[in-house]
């Protein structure tokens, strides 16, 4: 591995993991050569407040993860309510769920 090779990180996280991933931001790394990828279980009627709460005071870039785009460094991208996330070569990709129609939305084990 090249010492600017990208990592991925993969989280999950149930509804009620906010704290966690607050904890978590706190204390993440920054000047890295890491990308995070988060699937929290949400609502698929409610309108996700993570990102905003996330970046509050966040060290690195938090983001709503968006289809087709390029994964950078330095950045949590967090799934969007009612899709799938997967990561293709260097790109996010989102999911419809009626693709995937059983388990809960976002899925960490299609994540992974």
């Amino acid at each position: 591995m090249k010492k600017n090779d990208l990592i991925y990180i993969g989280i999950g996280a149930s509804a009620g993991g906010l704290e966690a991933l607050q904890n978590l931001v706190n204390h993440i790394p920054t000047n890295t050569n890491f990308a995070y990828i988060v699937a929290q279980h949400l609502s698929p009627t409610y309108k996700s407040l993570l990102v905003e709460l996330l970046s509050k005071d966040a060290p690195i870039k938090i983001k709503a993860a968006e289809d087709g785009e390029t994964i950078e460094e330095d950045t949590m991208y967090i799934c969007p309510p009612n899709k799938n996330i997967v990561v293709d070569e260097d790109k996010i990709l989102l999911l419809e769920t009626k693709e995937i129609s059983y388990g809960p939305k976002p899925s960490v084990n299609l994540l992974f």
